[in-house]
């Protein structure tokens, strides 16, 4: 029988890193449908701010999409053979994953993004009057917490962070598979 540290590496390896993340990418992705959730439950001592977080299904996704990010670059910094240490910082992480995947991935990003960029714009016209500078390494940045911000959401999300992860996800995503393509029907199953 394994002992625990031989189950640690196990699953340090990339497929299963690659394997969790799918599971989180999964359950980000469920479509919810909040018009039948019965809000009674909540206190009535609740702030208003805490309800709108508890009643508002983005937070939720964005903890586990953001979760699903930093696993899907964890699993190429580990196929890359490199250790990834405590780290759970986007940006920290993406600059340990090896050049090649991350050209790719910005590559990937930058044909893909027109939506993010334009949203992002938007957003930052309406509460600034001045949009920044959108590309790769500002919506990494942006999203470089995202995981922590989003679970502590009810204290507040601080200026310049927030989640614009969902295109640097795909292009993650696709180029593991490009490496091995068997392990998309691995996690077949949660599609």
């Amino acid at each position: 029988m394994p002992n625990r540290n031989q189950n640690r590496r196990r699953l340090q390896k990339p497929e299963g890193i690659f394997l969790i993340a799918e599971q989180f990418l999964a359950v980000a992705r469920l479509p919810i449908r909040l018009k039948n959730v019965d809000h009674s439950i909540l206190s009535p001592y609740t702030s208003y701010e805490a309800k709108a977080l508890i009643r508002s299904p983005e937070i939720a996704y964005m903890a586990c999409a953001a979760f699903a990010l930093e696993l899907y670059f964890k699993c190429l910094i580990r196929y890359g053979r490199k250790s990834f240490g405590g780290l759970h910082d986007l940006s920290k992480l993406f600059n340990l994953i090896g050049k090649s995947h991350r050209v790719k991935i910005k590559k990937c990003w930058g044909a893909h993004s027109q939506q993010v960029k334009s949203e992002l714009c938007q957003r930052y016209i309406q509460s600034s009057g001045t949009a920044p500078n959108i590309d790769f390494n500002f919506a990494l940045s942006l999203s470089r917490d995202a995981f922590v911000t989003m679970r502590y959401a009810y204290e507040g999300i601080p200026p310049n962070a927030g989640w614009a992860g969902d295109v640097i996800i795909d292009c993650t995503r696709q180029r593991i598979l490009e490496l091995h393509p068997e392990w998309e029907a691995r996690s077949a199953w949660l599609n």
